[in-house]
């Protein structure tokens, strides 16, 4: 392989080292810099050499070796119209963005395929003739080259087809879910009765399972909550007023008001739907009892966000599927769309998620007046390097917001030596705190109920403490274990100078008297990140009566129950770690052994 294929090479292994192992860092972009330049060196260094041949056959090879290092460019570019800073510049709401990246991204890597193969299929033929190449060779090693990468092409889609339409077998235990202490909660607090018709023939098998499930709400509810079962064919008028056509549908009805859903009537179909049938009915309880709210998540300052694609620790699009599934409408909320002038009236909550760009002085005061009129805050916090501190000023973005509800943070990471979650097997786990030590509040009381089960994983959490002479009442959420350290100089061990105690990590704020405000401060905003939440049904409760509590549902707390598997999730560096691997791993141990063979019938 000759040096210009080398550096093409070396320059996409040198972006991927900088895009994926290294975002974020002091060295992301020195990395991804030299990537660049390498590949783009490369492509202009083709031209010079094939300029310099004087055989045909080589100058055709050079030049075709010029138009694929070329393709890998254009590659290049496809992938970073799929970074944030690109859609957000085209203007993409969430959905557009993720679709958009979807694509793009399967594109640009099928493209680098069609690329890098014939190119080192090109290079093999420069290598083997370094004077004079037959006429046909490059157009042969070019074709190659092509249909290897298409062949290994092929396997992506052939993948998402299978993925999409194979039938699943589904040989796992089975059980519909029981109604949770939050759906219970709710029947009991609802503002006017619902009833549930409940569509299925007689002796059906998912009416079998379905009924016992209402049948516990009703007795729960001191007769707010009634239900109904009737066979659609039996009863069309009734049928047609729900807008149900066929049995296997649940409707729920307050007054005017009708919420709608289907489970299905056949066991088999319906399994996957019973064992998440209490998150589907509370859903639907909530747009009858509580119509739809509005939470506005602060953008605009390097906020962790639903749509983060680099860092999935700061990737809080499960935590967005949690609000709208407790019938919120999350929006965004940046300068242009009035962060310096009010938040709006219609603001159930605002969230404040780990910004790392200091926030304007006007919305630090529209903050303030929000919460002076009552308003409900959240604030996910999480210590930052010395050099984006030093970028801001020398404070942190959430200094001044913190200091208005009367508390700080520290600076740095805490860390414990046994209470922690061990992900990797080495001492910097120490950071990656466990605790079910719950305050007394309203807002964990069923957590601190069950805390034998509920434990919080806060994977880099920093301790908040109050500020004296604070007006505001500030109560402990969730406490560390004693013997827990801040780490100060990032050895994950416990020095002289690092004292150990109890930490607050998340508290509640209540506002004075003519300030009728309530916050809660998080001090790690990956608690709620999607690799979390989804993996600790501990920090998915949290999560949930936070909300609850900071908009006034605390009655509302308490468990969603669910007999759903839980989905192994892979981050994105797994994911592309499993594509390299098996696009590239298994074709270069075939083409080893083949070498290895031609050699050895040579010899």
């Amino acid at each position: 392989m000759n040096s210009l294929t080398i550096s093409w090479f070396a320059g996409f292994m040198l972006l991927f080292l900088g895009e994926r192992a290294f975002p974020g860092t002091a060295v992301h972009w020195p990395i991804t810099g030299l990537g660049i330049l390498l590949v783009l060196g490369s492509v202009g260094m083709r031209v010079q050499a094939m300029g310099g041949e004087s055989d045909p056959g080589r100058a055709d090879a050079q030049r075709r070796s010029l138009g694929f290092s070329a393709l890998g460019a254009v590659a290049l570019l496809m992938y970073f119209s799929t970074t944030t800073a690109f859609t957000d510049m085209l203007g993409f709401d969430e959905d557009a963005a993720a679709r958009w990246y979807g694509s793009v991204t399967s594109l640009w890597a099928i493209l680098w395929l069609l690329a890098a193969l014939p190119l080192t299929f090109l290079d093999r033929a420069l290598s083997s003739d370094p004077v004079l190449m037959p006429g046909n060779a490059p157009k042969q090693a070019s074709i190659s080259g092509l249909s290897t990468a298409l062949a290994i092409a092929l396997v992506f889609p052939v993948n998402y087809l299978a993925n999409a339409h194979l039938p699943e077998i589904d040989v796992a235990y089975f059980r519909t879910t029981k109604a949770g202490s939050a759906s219970l909660a709710l029947v009991r607090n609802l503002p006017e009765p619902v009833k549930a018709t409940l569509f299925f023939a007689p002796g059906n098998d998912v009416k079998e399972q379905v009924e016992p499930y209402f049948a516990s709400l009703a007795d729960a509810s001191d007769g707010r909550f009634s239900y109904t079962v009737v066979d659609q064919a039996m009863e069309p008028e009734l049928a047609e007023a729900l807008k149900v056509r066929d049995n296997g549908y649940i409707a729920l009805s307050a007054g005017e008001l009708t919420e709608k859903f289907k489970v299905g009537d056949d066991i088999d179909k319906a399994k996957r739907d019973l064992k998440k049938l209490d998150a589907t009915t509370q859903k639907h309880l909530l747009k009858l009892a509580k119509g739809q709210r509005n939470v506005y998540m602060l953008t605009g300052h390097g906020e962790a966000s639903a749509r983060e694609s680099d860092n999935q620790m700061r990737k809080l699009n499960a935590f967005k599927r949690l609000l709208q599934d407790q019938n919120f409408k999350v929006n965004t909320f940046g300068v242009t769309d009035g962060s310096t002038d009010t938040i709006p009236e219609d603001a159930a909550l605002l969230v404040l998620a780990a910004p790392t760009q200091s926030l304007l002085p006007e919305e630090e005061t529209v903050i303030a007046a929000y919460l002076n009129r009552g308003g409900a805050l959240l604030v996910l916090a999480e210590p930052l390097p010395p050099q984006v501190i030093a970028e801001n000023g020398g404070t942190h973005p959430l200094d001044t917001v913190l200091a208005g509800l009367g508390v700080k943070t520290t600076p740095n990471y805490l860390a414990h030596a046994t209470q922690f979650y061990k992900r990797r097997g080495g001492i910097s786990d120490r950071v990656m705190i466990i605790s079910n030590r719950f305050g007394s509040h309203p807002a964990v009381k069923e957590m601190s109920r069950r805390s034998a089960e509920n434990a919080v994983l806060l994977p880099t959490v920093s301790g908040i403490s109050e500020i004296e002479g604070g007006e505001a009442k500030v109560s402990a959420l969730l406490r560390s274990f004693d013997g827990t350290w801040e780490e100060t100089n990032g050895n994950m061990m416990r020095d002289a100078t690092e004292k150990e105690a109890v930490f607050q990590l998340a508290v509640a704020v209540e506002g004075p008297e003519g300030k009728p405000y309530r916050a809660i401060v998080v001090g790690d905003v990956t608690a709620f990140s999607d690799p979390v939440i989804k993996f600790s049904r501990g920090n998915d409760q949290f999560a949930k009566d936070s909300v609850r509590w900071l908009v006034g549902d605390e009655d509302l707390a308490g468990d969603t129950e669910s007999e759903e598997d839980v989905k192994i999730e892979h981050t994105r560096n797994d994911d592309t770690l499993w594509f390299m691997s098996t696009i590239f791993g298994m074709p270069l141990l075939v083409l080893l052994a083949g070498v290895f063979l031609v050699r050895k019938r040579r010899s």
